[in-house]
């Protein structure tokens, strides 16, 4: 009897994560936080034309993206912060957009040099970043 108490328990507690695997209830998304500093060869115009050329090269183009949003602080303790909203519709979407981000790289810079000078550019105002991936709690949104 234990043993067929302990199967069942067992089989059905397997049913229930299976359920919350397959199940979704909600998009997901990927917060990333960078931090940048301008360097002395730097400007926030340049900085923000390597957003705004990443952003019409890469991210508008990338169709497993179903939304991004960019944050700066206008207020609070860190003035240096952008936060970036990614929205996917599933867990699989997110890694197909990065893979799909890497052909929109190439795509974007055909030209090694070109594509090497952005990214050292880039590379010159970044401090750190995180990331983070949130799903969401669609019976909590307003």
């Amino acid at each position: 009897m234990k043993k067929l108490t302990f199967a069942l328990v067992l089989t059905f507690a397997v049913m229930l994560l299976s359920a919350n695997i397959i199940a979704q209830d909600g998009n997901y998304y990927v917060m990333t936080t960078w931090k940048f500093s301008v360097p002395e060869d730097g400007s926030n115009s340049e900085l923000n034309d390597l957003m705004k050329e990443w952003n019409e090269k890469v991210v508008m183009k990338n169709d497993k993206i179903v939304s991004e949003k960019a944050f700066v602080h206008r207020s609070g303790a860190d003035m240096r912060d952008w936060v970036f909203l990614s929205e996917y519709a599933s867990w699989g979407d997110i890694e197909a957009a990065n893979d799909m981000q890497n052909n929109l790289v190439e795509e974007g810079w055909p030209n090694e040099e070109d594509r090497d000078k952005f990214f050292d550019t880039f590379w010159k105002y970044v401090i750190t970043h995180s990331d983070e991936i949130l799903m969401e709690k669609s019976e909590l949104a307003k």
